[in-house]
C-alpha cells in the first residue's frame, strides 16, 4: 500500500512577501525545471541569497525550489488534481464524503483547473462514459458547529445547485432520481443530523483521499488543508483489500450498520440506499429538508465567502477582507431585531 501527502494552500500564502509575485511576473520568470546554478541565481538577483549546496544533491534541491516556488506564485492544488486524475479512472465506484459541494470554476483563464476542472464535472463526465459505473455521496444537513449563518447558506445553497447539475433533483426532494446515484446526509440519532469534518473520495476501491481538502471552490484552491492519497496493489476478490477494508467500515459506521450488513457490491449498495430512503424506521437517514432561502445569496456573497485561492495577480487581500466585513455587517443588520 503507498500513501502520498496533499496540499492545498491559496496563492501568496507561501514563501517571503513579495516572492509569489515575482514567480509569476512575466519580466521575472523564474527558470522552472533549470539547472540548480540558474535557479541560485534567479533568487541571488532578486536579493534572496541561497547557500551554495553540496553538488550530488544539486537536482533534488532544484526540485524542491521548484515546488516551494510555484506554490509561492500559483498555491497547491494537490487534492483536486489527484482525485479528478482517479475519477477519470474510475470503471464502477465512486464514493464522495464531504461537507461541502459546489459548480464553481477556479483558476486563472487558460489553466486547467478554469477549463472544466471541478469533481462534479468529471463525475457526470464519467457517468456518461461508463454506464456500469455507481456513484454514492454522503454528504451532511448542516455545516459545522460555529459556522457563521451567511456561511452556512452560501454553503447550502452551493449544495443544493451542485446536486441539481449532477443529477437535476435538490437534495430536498429525497433520493436520487437516476438508478446509478444515491445521496444520503447520516443521523446522529433521532432529530440530529452528523455533521461531517472530513471528506473522502474513494474510487474503485483502488484509490483513497481523506482530509480536510472539501470539496466546494474555497476547500479545493483558498483554504490550507492537508489529504493524504492511498493507493492499494493487494487485491482480495478481485479489489484492493484496504482501501476496501477502509470504505466498508466507513460507510458502515455513517449508516449505523455492522459491516457485515452491508453489501459490497456498488449495484447492491447504491439499490440499498434507496430502499433506505424509502422508509427508514430507525432514523438512520436525515429525511429534514436542506435549508435554503427564497433568494440565492448575491454572487458578491458567494464571491466573498466561497473565494478562488488559485489566482496568481491581481488578487487584493485588504478588499477581499473589506468584502466580507461589509457582508458580515449587512448579515448582521438584516438579523437584528427592529429597533423598538
Amino acid at each position: 500500500m503507498w500513501a502520498a501527502p496533499l496540499r492545498t494552500v491559496a496563492s501568496g500564502v507561501l514563501a517571503e512577501p513579495g516572492l509569489g509575485e515575482m514567480v509569476v511576473s512575466f519580466s521575472t520568470i523564474y527558470p522552472f525545471g533549470g539547472a540548480l546554478q540558474d535557479v541560485l541565481d534567479w533568487l541571488t538577483a532578486r536579493g534572496i541569497p541561497v547557500v551554495a549546496p553540496v553538488v550530488n544533491d544539486a537536482q533534488s534541491i532544484a526540485r524542491a525550489l521548484d515546488r516551494r516556488l510555484m506554490a509561492a506564485g500559483r498555491g497547491a492544488q494537490e487534492g483536486v488534481r489527484s482525485a479528478i486524475a482517479a475519477i477519470q479512472r474510475a470503471e464502477d465506484f465512486i464514493y464522495l464524503e464531504t461537507p461541502a459541494l459546489d459548480v464553481h470554476e477556479f483558476g486563472d483563464v487558460g489553466d486547467e483547473l478554469a477549463e472544466s476542472w471541478w469533481p462534479l464535472n468529471e463525475i457526470k463526465v464519467r457517468l456518461d462514459e461508463v454506464p456500469s459505473l455507481r456513484l454514492i455521496l454522503c454528504t451532511s444537513l448542516h455545516a459545522a458547529p460555529g459556522t457563521p449563518p451567511v456561511l452556512e447558506r452560501v454553503r447550502n445553497q452551493a449544495l443544493v445547485d451542485a446536486l441539481i447539475e449532477l443529477f437535476g433533483s435538490p437534495f430536498s426532494e429525497g433520493p436520487a432520481r437516476s438508478d446509478r446515484i444515491a445521496v444520503f446526509a447520516p443521523s446522529a440519532g433521532p432529530g440530529r443530523s452528523l455533521r461531517l469534518a472530513s471528506t473522502t473520495v474513494i474510487v474503485d476501491d483502488a484509490y483513497a483521499l481523506t482530509g480536510t481538502t472539501h470539496l466546494w471552490r474555497r476547500g479545493l484552491s483558498f483554504d490550507s488543508s492537508l489529504a493524504v492519497a492511498a493507493f492499494d496493489e493487494l487485491l482480495d476478490d478481485g479489489r484492493p483489500s484496504e482501501i476496501r477494508r477502509f470504505r466498508r467500515s466507513l460507510i458502515a459506521g455513517r449508516l449505523g450498520l455492522p459491516v457485515s450488513a452491508l453489501p459490497d457490491h456498488p449495484v447492491e449498495l447504491v439499490d440499498a440506499l434507496h430502499r433506505l430512503h424509502g422508509g427508514d424506521p430507525v432514523g438512520r437517514l436525515v429525511v429534514d429538508p436542506l435549508r435554503i432561502d427564497d433568494d440565492p445569496p448575491a454572487a458578491s456573497t458567494v464571491a466573498a465567502w466561497n473565494p478562488d485561492g488559485t489566482r496568481a495577480s491581481g488578487f487584493d487581500p485588504v478588499a477581499w477582507l473589506a468584502g466580507i466585513v461589509a457582508e458580515v455587517q449587512s448579515d448582521l443588520l438584516t438579523d437584528a431585531p427592529p429597533t423598538p
